[in-house]
Order: C-alpha cells, then sequence, then structure tokens
C-alpha cells in the first residue's frame, strides 16, 4: 500500500496524482494522510511559490479532466489524526470527494482571511468565505421565509 505525505496546500494535487498513475493499484487504494505534511516550506511562506502551486495544481486538474478514464473515481483512503498519541483512523474515498471536500472546506479557510483583512482595514468582498447554504438561507431569511 501507498503511503502519500500531504504537504500543505497540495492534497489535491497529492490525491490527483495518485489517482491518475498508471498501472495496477493496490486495493484499497493508496493512503492520504492529511496530518502527515512538511510545514514552514516555501509553498506556506512565499507568495511566488504558492502561486506556482496553484498554477501546477490547476494546469493537474485541468490534464486529468481532459484525460479518458475513471480516475476521479479510483479509491483511495484518507487517514486522520483521531487524537495527538499518533492514533488514526482510515476511510475509504476518491479522488472526485476529497476535491469536492477540499473545495467546499476551503469557505472556513476563506471566512478567517476575511476576518483577518477585516482587522487589518481591507474590505472583503460580502461572499468571501460565507457558505453558499449560509448565503441561501440569509436571502430566504431576508425574503421573509424560515
Amino acid at each position: 500500500m501507498r503511503v502519500l505525505s500531504v504537504p500543505a496546500a497540495c492534497a489535491p494535487a497529492r490525491i490527483a496524482l495518485a489517482a491518475a498513475t498508471p498501472g495496477p493499484r493496490p486495493r484499497p487504494g493508496p493512503v492520504l494522510k492529511y496530518e502527515e505534511r512538511s510545514r514552514g516550506t516555501a509553498v506556506e511562506t512565499d507568495r511566488t511559490a504558492g502561486l506556482q502551486a496553484v498554477v501546477a495544481l490547476r494546469a493537474l486538474l485541468e490534464g486529468l479532466a481532459l484525460g479518458q478514464g475513471d480516475h476521479w473515481i479510483q479509491p483511495v483512503q484518507v487517514a486522520f489524526a483521531a487524537d495527538a498519541t499518533g492514533t488514526e483512523y482510515t476511510l475509504p474515498s476518491t479522488l472526485e470527494r476529497e476535491l469536492a471536500f477540499v473545495a467546499h472546506h476551503a469557505t472556513h479557510h476563506l471566512a478567517s482571511v476575511r476576518g483577518i483583512l477585516a482587522q487589518a482595514g481591507v474590505r472583503a468582498k460580502a461572499c468571501v468565505g460565507l457558505a453558499n447554504s449560509t448565503r441561501a438561507h440569509l436571502e430566504r431569511q431576508a425574503q421573509g421565509e424560515r
């Protein structure tokens, strides 16, 4: 079984690489360890390196989208820390599910970024960090619905 270490901001890329790798796969799939990553790398501390990582990730995902095959639904395993002692649990997943999770979860990070920007006196658009379900709720509430 392959084990992938995930650098910060590159988890989707690691999943994509694992899922798109041609050839036989050990079942139930590569293990993606979200908690095991390098910290303080250039991707986290240098704007140019971060932007380059985003461009590389986008190219990788666009390449996968153009390709043929079932790589989006190839099985992977995701491992999470259950506590600070190193105990972890592993769940089955797919590239498609993990990318959807990353996109959805990013909203919470953007909410933090919006707060930091506000403290610095920078106004972000109202939709930054606002979950789609929250926006829908607020719109219904404004129209007098529950």
